[in-house]
């Protein structure tokens, strides 16, 4: 499932590249999951272009290279993806399952939560691969935004834990984006206690901390 976007307007995205999850209370670490480099970052597209150009930063209303070089980001949406957003899945209006939260939940009542775990992956494994890079790359974008949950972070059973192959699938997207000339916008769009009340937060009506 492909949404296109043409970013235009007023730039808004940062060139940070730490996360810090050495904080004392859940709040905190929301918020920095919230504002973090995760939630807004763009990568260089290739390895040779990284060592010349390194980050996008804006400048004004305009996207730049290292060089100053005016950059004009054409690409498109990669969602339910790294996070489930029931109308990408086609049960949006199904009420049994209104959101990843009872997707997840089901999953692990009927199987146990490894088995969950793995028919989570199975779809990561299988929603975008290589061949959609490549397509959208043949389609002349320069560029993929990705939507995330916290959970490929941080698993609730072990808070303020960074989890066991947390960076497996971020290693994954940087590696194909730079196959295929991309740049990457890293979407945190579902935050811990959830940013708002929709389904794309992670859990509908949950919006606990914001």
């Amino acid at each position: 499932m492909i949404r296109m976007f043409h970013a235009i307007g007023r730039p808004r995205l940062s060139a940070a590249g730490v996360v810090c999850l050495s904080l004392t209370n859940r709040a905190a670490q929301t918020t920095t999951l919230a504002v973090m480099v995760l939630s807004a970052c763009i990568f260089v597209p290739t390895r040779a272009l990284a060592n010349q150009r390194g980050f996008l930063t804006s400048a004004g209303t305009r996207f730049v290279d290292q060089s100053g070089e005016e950059i004009i980001l054409k690409g498109c949406n990669l969602g339910s993806w790294l996070t489930l957003e029931m109308w990408m899945l086609d049960v949006k209006d199904d009420k049994r399952f209104p959101d990843q939260y009872t997707v997840e939940r089901v999953l692990q009542e009927r199987f146990g939560k490894p088995e969950k775990n793995r028919i989570m992956d199975l779809h990561r494994e299988h929603w975008i691969t290589e061949r959609d890079f490549e397509m959208i790359r043949s389609l002349g974008f320069n560029c993929i935004r990705v939507p995330f949950h916290y959970s490929i972070i941080e698993d609730d059973d072990n808070p303020l834990q960074v989890r066991e192959g947390a960076w497996r699938w971020f290693d994954k997207i940087i590696d194909l984006a730079q196959r295929y000339d991309l740049y990457v916008i890293l979407d945190l769009h579902g935050a811990p206690g959830c940013q708002n009340k929709f389904d794309h937060s992670g859990r509908r009506d949950w919006n606990r901390l914001w």
